[in-house]
């Protein structure tokens, strides 16, 4: 039990440190609880009382077919999501790539970016960008945008 809430314990700083979203943990949610193998998940919008989004680790529903392989998945609410996202309105200046680590000082700039109106996209391989796309780089201790 010990080892499943430290890796809970985790998993919640790993989001915590991203700033955008409230963690709020139901100890009690036993909705799967028959195929998943580990942590689940549901999230919530905008005061809303049905999930938007659900998931969670399955790593042995492979064995139906022989082969239990380390896996996760989850499901979007398309109507609600796009109920969610009518009224939104964007007014981005550029696309500012970063890569996709847990670090504060990262979470830092990508906030102040999105405040000055820069989308930000994260991404496993900031190598394969096209010439001119912006990307965030570490340079001694201080992150920057740079042109791909």
């Amino acid at each position: 039990m010990e080892g499943a809430i430290n890796h809970l314990a985790t998993v919640i700083e790993s989001i915590a440190v991203t700033n955008c979203i409230a963690i709020h943990l139901d100890m009690a949610d036993m909705r799967g609880y028959q195929y998943h193998t580990g942590i689940i998940f549901a999230c919530y919008s905008g005061g809303t009382l049905q999930p938007i989004a659900k998931g969670g680790r399955y790593d042995n529903i492979g064995s139906v077919f022989g082969l239990a392989l380390p896996a996760t998945g989850f499901s979007l609410d398309l109507r609600s999501a796009l109920d969610l996202l009518k009224d939104v309105q964007l007014n981005v200046k550029e696309t500012v790539f970063a890569p996709l680590v847990s670090d504060k000082s990262l979470q830092d700039a990508i906030a102040d970016l999105k405040s000055k109106g820069f989308r930000v996209i994260k991404s496993y391989d900031l190598n394969s960008l096209q010439a001119g796309d912006k990307k965030l780089v570490l340079e001694s201790g201080q992150w920057s945008v740079q042109t791909a």
